[in-house]
């Protein structure tokens, strides 16, 4: 019996990658591919991550099995599980969405360049129960992108600390890029410079959230469950403190401010927070003391926290540290 379900679940995933071969030819492996599910390949060398290059003759699908160099060759997998989706979250391939086919009760993943080139194709939008929450991936739209313009000679993205703030320690930094990432002071500070329209941006419905939090953990980043593999004496902090935090559906967890890399791509928390759903929290945090390239994981592949963090939770700051991020730093 487990080997009929076996095969039948082989047969089914194969026949969702025919059905978008056949309905939709995609760039071939010599040119565009990029070893996406649906995407052409001549061997499995083409194919990225767990991707099997299978052999999917449209006029005889039963004869499927492991490409060798031949044509009507396509990336997919050989378990069901790992290519239906309700969910990007679900897709363990980078760079893979959740589309949903037309004409088939089923969302699977694919390559986005399908699913932008073709209406047939759409995101999957599950249906959630009220209390659920599972993180819609989508890919940033260019006009909300931050400016990455390279910086000139006459950059100095330099943050100073306000008063009564300790410094942190940038060792190994360059001399002309000067960053001092400070916990904030006792009482709260004033940022003239900083119109309403780029100041502060809250989170929905974080502001009816008022849990009791430490002052200094404002700049304490990160959930405690994520450091545990750093020795006490690289945290900023002796002890753990309590903040408000953000957490998407596998609890990773950090103030707004926080700065994380999702796809390599380096933004705020709150920031990564309007691509995913997330669900604000009260955690014991703290901090890694600054290393350069310094790089926290989280218990998802496609997120990293590093230890940088926006104070004031701006834009011109989430901008800066960005490229503090892109620089190497």
């Amino acid at each position: 019996m487990g080997l009929f379900l076996s095969a039948a679940l082989q047969l089914i995933s194969l026949f969702l990658i025919l059905s978008i071969s056949a309905h939709f030819p995609l760039a071939a492996a010599s040119t565009t591919s990029r070893g996406l599910s649906g995407e052409e390949c001549t061997t499995t060398a083409n194919c990225k991550g767990s991707r099997i290059c299978y052999y999917l003759p449209l006029d005889s699908p039963s004869s499927f099995g492991p490409c060798d160099m031949r044509d009507s060759c396509y990336c997919g997998t050989q378990d069901i599980t790992d290519l239906i989706c309700s969910s990007a979250a679900d897709c363990s391939v980078p760079g893979e969405v959740c589309a949903t086919f037309a004409g088939l009760r089923i969302s699977g993943c694919l390559s986005l360049a399908a699913v932008e080139k073709h209406p047939e194709l759409s995101l999957a939008e599950p249906s959630l129960a009220e209390d659920d929450f599972v993180p819609d991936i989508l890919p940033l739209p260019e006009d909300q992108l931050p400016d990455m313009q390279t910086p000139g000679d006459d950059f100095d993205p330099t943050i100073s600390p306000q008063p009564e703030a300790q410094p942190l320690e940038t060792e190994g930094a360059d001399d002309d890029f000067d960053l001092d990432i400070s916990p904030p002071p006792e009482e709260p500070v004033e940022i003239p410079q900083f119109s309403e329209s780029e100041g502060i941006q809250g989170v929905a419905g974080i502001e009816e959230f008022e849990p009791s939090a430490s002052p200094k953990s404002e700049s304490s980043c990160i959930a405690v469950q994520h450091l545990q593999h750093v020795p006490s004496e690289q945290l900023l902090f002796s002890t753990h403190v309590r903040a408000r935090v953000l957490c998407d559906r596998h609890q990773n967890c950090a103030t707004p401010g926080h700065v994380v890399q999702f796809d390599g791509r380096p933004m705020m928390m709150k920031s990564y927070c309007t691509l995913v759903t997330c669900k604000p929290s009260v955690r014991l945090v703290n901090s890694p003391k600054y290393e350069r390239r310094a790089r926290i994981p989280s218990r998802s592949s496609r997120l990293v926290f590093t230890a940088l963090a926006a104070r004031f939770e701006s834009d011109i700051e989430e901008k800066l540290l960005s490229i503090a991020v892109r620089i190497g730093l």
